[in-house]
């Protein structure tokens, strides 16, 4: 059973005055009670993606993704553990 779920979502905008690139951005962050999501997606047509779980109190698992029509589709998997 979800009892919270918190979504924000956010704009950005960035501007480089040495190379004149400009990118924009829009994305979204959805907060679980032992899970995180965010996707984002920008002006070159970048789409990335970033899902955080929490199992039980000492391991955490990360999985994100991109994928872009010049570096093509990119997957990463890591999993943490807290050593005391």
């Amino acid at each position: 059973m979800i009892t919270f779920i918190f979504a924000c979502n956010q704009v950005d905008f960035a501007y480089n005055i040495f190379s004149i690139d400009v990118k924009a951005g829009v994305g979204c962050d959805y907060n679980l009670r032992q899970s995180r999501a965010q996707v984002k997606m920008d002006s070159n047509g970048v789409a990335s993606a970033l899902f955080d779980e929490t199992l039980g109190t000492r391991l955490k698992c990360l999985l994100s993704a991109s994928f872009g029509p010049l570096e093509g589709f990119k997957v990463w998997v890591k999993n943490q553990r807290d050593e005391f």
